[in-house]
């Protein structure tokens, strides 16, 4: 069993005995996990008919990130310990099969529920940058223009879970979450939705950390952060670079890929265009949630490289972050790219 210690006390895994224990936890921390784009809807009511293909989703997310194009997800919360194939991926594929064929009854539960005046602020904003004018051009949207997509909450990932994942046209979303408590108190392990896109532009000049200003829109490319070696050999020699976590909203729309190499070059130096994206396969050729980039031709090199600025070394990337190409082109320094 996993254990965690912080300043002295130690925390051990908690092992639910129920999934509604495990969907309490999750719905108490719905907003750190989904973040502040978004609406996570605690609504469960069945989807399908009574005989044949149906099922009662724990919830659904509605991400408003992309103004452009917003994105419905149905939430499944699982336990590890149910089986595989006889139990979680029957949830899968049923999911992924009433998305297809009860499009009508998920806008019906959807405008039920978000004509809620709990919402009415979330929404507006969402309104007041995007095209949509409404609840019902937006449910309309997000069930039946775009792909309704599934995501499932687990405690734990394995090889085989991830193998599953990616077996569908669309990849499901794998979250895991997992408690831990010393007691008295409880704290929570998980990787946050589409947390990449979310990452911290670090000012050193300044005590605290703060979110980017992000424009969602206008995401299209990649930065890494590559090590002399791995560039050399890999970004310039192979035209590719893996082992890369991509969040599946990104998998769509990303055109350029960028590499900041550390030191001493310290800068983002050279760029290629994407030509397809595929799962990741490791040298034990196990399936990873990661993937690898291939490129359209050779890396091209900046005619000015994006420079980290030396009084702010901490706004160097530390793992994957999104950009626009328009930014990488015009950036002088990281702090042009990332903020």
């Amino acid at each position: 069993m996993k254990k965690i210690s912080i300043n002295g006390k130690l925390y051990s895994q908690i092992s639910f005995e129920t999934e509604e224990e495990f969907e309490n936890e999750v719905v108490a921390n719905e907003e750190s996990i989904f973040g502040h784009h978004g609406i996570y809807i605690d609504i469960k009511k069945k989807v399908g008919k009574r005989i044949g293909v149906a099922g009662v989703p724990d919830g659904y997310y509605l991400d408003l990130k992309y103004h452009e194009k917003p994105t419905l997800y149905m939430v499944e919360n699982e336990l590890n310990v149910h089986d595989l194939f006889k139990h979680i991926s029957d949830q899968m594929m049923r999911f992924i099969v009433l998305t297809k064929t009860e499009k009508e009854k998920i806008k019906d539960i959807l405008i039920d529920e978000l004509s809620d005046k709990k919402y009415e602020i979330k929404l507006g904003e969402f309104f007041k940058e995007s095209n949509v004018g409404n609840l019902h051009h937006l449910i309309d949207q997000v069930v039946f223009k775009n792909d309704i997509r599934v995501i499932i909450i687990i405690d734990e990932i394995n090889e085989e879970l991830i193998t599953l994942s990616k077996a569908f046209a669309k990849p499901i979303e794998l979250i895991e979450f997992q408690t831990f408590t010393n007691g008295d108190d409880k704290i929570h392990l998980f990787d946050p939705f589409d947390d990449e896109v979310d990452a911290f532009y670090v000012d050193t000049s300044k005590p605290e950390r703060k979110p980017r200003e992000v424009d969602y829109d206008s995401l299209n490319t990649i930065v890494v952060p590559a090590r002399e070696d791995g560039f050399k050999r890999c970004f310039l020699g192979k035209d590719c670079w893996y082992s890369i976590i991509i969040g599946q909203s990104m998998l769509d729309r990303l055109e350029y890929i960028a590499a900041y190499q550390t030191k001493p070059v310290s800068a983002v130096t050279y760029y290629a265009k994407i030509k397809k994206i595929e799962p990741y396969i490791d040298d034990y050729g196990n399936k990873t949630k990661k993937f690898i980039v291939y490129f359209d031709g050779k890396a091209i090199k900046l005619d000015n490289p994006v420079k980290l600025n030396k009084e702010n070394p901490g706004s160097a990337p530390q793992s994957c972050v999104y950009t626009s190409f328009d930014k990488l082109v015009k950036a002088k320094t990281l702090e042009d790219l990332f903020k």
